[in-house]
């Protein structure tokens, strides 16, 4: 029985921790997401350390983006694509710049996340584009 008892803690335990990653691995969802519109472009700041920005657009699926971020100053900088169901689509960091290229396979609102590491602030400009010519109404 003492066997039974461990076996089933230790399934119990498995199949939390495969939930717990399979949540991470899904959209952060924040309180408040800016939407930007095509070509939009956004100068912000990560004022507080570990502060992360979301910002939301609408694309159909099969559009080709574009996603730059760039910074003032040499700062590392991370950005994540989502899609609509959560799914990281792309993930990119670097100093000064970075971009995501992407051909979105759903069509909805797509999330993008901007960070810095967690003690650095400062400034950043973002923009998003779409490379795909949108095709006028039959």
């Amino acid at each position: 029985m003492g066997t039974f008892c461990k076996a089933q803690r230790a399934s119990v335990w498995v199949g939390v921790c495969a939930l717990i990653l399979s949540l991470t691995a899904m959209a952060p969802r924040a309180a408040a997401q800016t939407a930007l519109a095509c070509g939009q472009a956004v100068q912000s700041s990560i004022s507080t350390p570990g502060e992360v920005d979301f910002y939301a657009f609408a694309v159909n699926a099969g559009d080709v983006v574009r996603i730059d971020v760039t910074m003032p100053r040499n700062t590392y900088v991370y950005l994540d694509l989502y899609a609509p169901n959560g799914q990281l689509v792309e993930r990119v960091a670097n100093y000064y710049a970075t971009k995501i290229e992407a051909t979105l396979a759903l069509s909805g609102i797509h999330t993008i996340v901007v960070a810095f590491p967690p003690t650095d602030t400062g400034g950043y400009n973002l923009v998003w584009q779409r490379l795909t010519p949108v095709m006028p109404a039959p």
